[in-house]
């Protein structure tokens, strides 16, 4: 009984070993004897204190262990505040101040700091709410004057605003918000000298004051000072040289400036400073991409891999870099690298299987991808990305039902998830369903934050469906929030020109001019905007210099040639397409362009022989049929109409847009039902082409048989929620005649309130309101249509008919 102890090897354990275990075990001992108020004052002293030795990690562990004893604690959750404003997650910490404002609205430091971010949010109806509140208590409270100073700022109540400034001056001269507002309004004034003044003699009183440097930044720019810009960071990163926040800033000046290894040396002391952010070490990644391209660029981030073994968000992050380089052969080694590393958690696993499976899918190894989503699924059945890619695969099988089952899961779990929202809507509009995939868009756009893509997807699926209006605003909303979005840029400067918004197309084009000044699209949406804004010079000018930068590109030429056409000089736009067409024998759109001068000259005949010569050029493109069509047309040769639309179908049998000419021009020729086929079946190809479903749905509902009228029910089922008055009345006429009488209705008057001289939507409602027992209504509308000039002969017949009968 008296032998030594003995350890589970069965050797004795020395008496040090033995010592050391008995003090641990006191400690512990002790440990749990301390009260839960002891614990909870020891955890809120250290946070306080690793938070001021800059230790966040630290602080935070220890302030999340005292809300474990006080789940409400205003001094933990103050500490955990300070923590987010630190690490700049202002979104955390405005969570942060709302429980705290909750928990005790008395609060003033919390319900000022809150008025802050509320303010910069830029909701000044809830920041004067706090501030005011504040001042309620406390009326000589100099931040809450200088803050509800800079609130009316915000509102542009200026004179108050200034008043307020020197008041918050006169009991503290070191108030930050109040300088800024002085200066701010002498900015607003032009007076950029005095706002440097004003900024100058605050910051010698106060260096660190960063608010104020930032702002005397700004004034610099507006001045056009870059090499005092330059020497106003330097000071501000020597006065607060931890801060990783105006290193960015610096180093986005320095970007722009296109000065790359002095933004570089910048990014990289962020990096230092930011040791466990991902993204500041690849913000140095792709600023040397920018210097040394992907050798550097690869470099760097092996780098770091290499001195942080532990970190596989920067492996992924090596991942997705070399599959952007299409070095898809690379990207597979370093995925299967991650899964071959031991005691990889499920999660990590999981996460590289989905990538790799994304990666199959960009090398059209379909089965491989769909083999790794299987594998994914079978050891985790809501893994929402693979749920997604599976989603993905059904959509383009067509089983746009399938996919919808896999994306509610998605978004159950999941409703911010973007390229789930995206894809639900790509699934529910494959099915019809237009007003769902409508809502689905703009949730996936709201959870994006305005991103440029999912704004983009938006607003074309909102012009397939004749919402122009609300396409314009989706895309002026995304390219606020990122002013280099070129793609969202070109469809905003589109709409612009559409609308004849001359001034906003410019608007648009000089956008794209600062984010790519080579893109060729400038000069023909500014080409497009002058001629609308009748300065042919302006216009001509713009497009002969790219004309001239590229010699043989249609898009330019096309711009060129309406802009001499609009200046009334359309014999020089012929001798310039005649010149071109000489030098450039095979240049196809000189010559399409040059017949379309001809028959707007008269010289019909030339314009054919032009065009004939341009088909046998190139007999398998449409351009040179179609303009010939259009001649004949005019020239009331209906035969040589219908054989060239023959003649070009025979060429080019799958182009719808040829098929649509056909169709034309059997209507010409009474022949309804050949066009009824015709557009039928190009609808089955394409469900969501809006005027083809249009003109199929008109058709349909001129006939009264019941069979007639459903059909153009179904057909005109794409046009509803258009904003386009044509469609609404298509589908308005349709869905009455079929029996849909209230929906009929609704739909006919939105379009007359949209277009109110669209004589055919009056004639339709007029008839839809009589039929319907609204005769006062109904006559009205019918009586329009009577007194309305170049009205249709039969239209008019039957309004007065039907006014006349009631």
């Amino acid at each position: 009984m008296g032998g030594p102890a003995l350890g589970s090897g069965g050797r004795s354990l020395s008496f040090r070993t033995v010592k050391v275990c008995a003090i641990a075990a006191t400690a512990i001992a002790a440990a749990a004897c301390a009260s839960p108020e002891e614990r909870y004052e020891r955890y809120v002293k250290s946070g306080a204190e690793y938070l001021e030795q800059g230790k966040l990690g630290l602080a935070n562990v220890q302030y999340l262990n005292a809300l474990k004893l006080r789940n409400e604690d205003v001094a933990a959750l103050t500490g955990l505040a300070r923590i987010a404003e630190k690490r700049a997650n202002y979104e955390q910490m405005f969570g942060i101040l709302q429980q705290i404002y909750k928990i005790d609205p008395s609060n003033v430091r919390a319900t000022l700091d809150l008025t802050k971010l509320y303010l910069l949010s830029g909701d000044a109806a809830k920041a004067m709410t706090l501030v005011d509140d504040v001042l309620a208590k406390q009326p000589e409270n100099s931040e809450a004057i200088a803050l509800k100073s800079a609130v009316m700022f915000r509102v542009q109540n200026i004179a108050e605003a200034t008043e307020l400034a020197k008041k918050a001056l006169a009991i503290d001269p070191a108030s930050q918000e109040a300088v800024a507002v002085l200066a701010g309004e002498r900015v607003q004034a032009k007076d950029y000298d005095a706002a440097l003044a004003i900024l100058d003699e605050a910051l010698g009183h106060d260096s660190k004051a960063a608010v104020l440097h930032i702002l005397r930044v700004q004034v610099l720019g507006n001045l056009g000072r870059t090499d005092d810009i330059d020497a106003a960071y330097r000071r501000l990163i020597a006065e607060i040289p931890d801060n990783a926040e105006y290193r960015r800033l610096y180093a986005s000046t320095l970007i722009g400036q296109q000065r790359y290894e002095d933004a570089r040396a910048q990014l990289v002391e962020v990096a230092r400073l930011l040791p466990r952010q991902r993204d500041a070490k690849l913000d140095v990644v792709r600023i040397d991409y920018r210097i040394g391209g992907r050798t550097k660029a690869e470099e760097t981030l092996r780098g770091y891999i290499a001195a942080n073994h532990d970190n596989v968000d920067l492996q992924f992050a090596l991942g997705a870099f070399l599959r952007e380089e299409s070095d898809f052969a690379a990207a597979d080694i370093v995925y299967q690298d991650i899964l071959a590393t031991s005691k990889r958690s499920l999660d990590v696993v999981l996460r590289a299987k989905n990538e790799l499976a994304a990666l199959n899918m960009l090398k059209g190894d379909r089965a491989q991808a769909e083999k790794l989503v299987g594998e994914i699924l079978a050891a985790e059945a809501k893994n929402p990305e693979a749920l997604i890619k599976r989603a993905g695969m059904l959509i383009d099988d067509g089983k746009s039902q399938d996919a919808i089952g896999d994306l509610r899961v998605v978004l159950g779990e999941h409703p911010d998830s973007v390229p789930g929202r995206l894809l639900m809507a790509a699934a529910l509009e494959g099915t019809g369903d237009v007003s769902f995939a409508e809502s689905e868009f703009a949730q996936a756009v709201d959870a994006s934050e305005r991103a440029s893509q999912p704004s983009l997807l938006f607003a074309k699926f909102l012009l397939r469906h004749g919402k122009r209006e609300r396409a314009e605003k989706v895309l002026t909303e995304s390219v606020a929030h990122d002013p280099r979005a070129v793609e969202n840029l070109k469809m905003l400067a589109a709409i612009r020109l559409d609308n004849q918004d001359w001034r906003g197309a410019e608007d648009a084009a000089n956008a794209i001019r600062a984010a790519d000044s080579s893109d060729a699209d400038i000069s023909r949406i500014l080409g497009a905007a002058y001629s609308g804004l009748e300065d042919y010079a302006g216009a001509i000018d713009v497009l002969s210099k790219e004309n001239e930068r590229a010699p043989l590109s249609a898009r330019p030429l096309v711009t060129l040639i309406q802009a001499y056409v609009d200046a009334g000089r359309a014999a020089d736009a012929e001798a310039f397409l005649v010149d071109t067409a000489a030098k450039n024998p095979q240049f196809y759109e000189a010559r399409v362009l040059l017949a379309q001068i001809k028959r707007t000259l008269g010289k019909q005949d030339e314009a054919l022989e032009i065009l004939n010569s341009a088909i046998e050029l190139d007999p398998l493109r449409s351009e040179a049929y179609e303009a010939a069509y259009g001649v004949y047309v005019l020239a009331g040769r209906r035969d040589d109409a219908g054989r060239i639309v023959e003649q070009a179908i025979a060429a080019i049998p799958d182009n719808d847009g040829l098929q649509i000419l056909r169709a034309d021009h059997l209507i010409s020729i009474g022949d309804a039902e050949g066009a009824i086929v015709i557009y039928e079946t190009i609808l089955a190809r394409r469900p969501g082409d809006l005027i083809v479903a249009n003109n199929l749905a008109s058709l349909l509902s001129e006939r009264d048989d019941p069979e007639s009228r459903t059909r153009a029910a179904d057909a005109a089922r794409p046009l509803r929620g258009s904003e386009n008055p044509y469609f609404l009345d298509t589908y308005g006429w349709a869905t009455y005649r079929s029996g849909q009488t209230s929906e009929g209705v609704d739909a006919l008057q939105q379009a007359v309130r949209l277009a109110p001289d669209f004589t055919e939507a009056r004639y339709h409602l007029g008839v839809a309101l009589t039929e319907t027992g609204k005769t006062a209504q109904g006559v009205a509308e019918l009586t329009a249509v009577i007194e309305a000039q170049g009205a249709r002969r039969d239209l008019v017949e039957d309004a007065r008919r039907r006014v006349e009968a009631n």
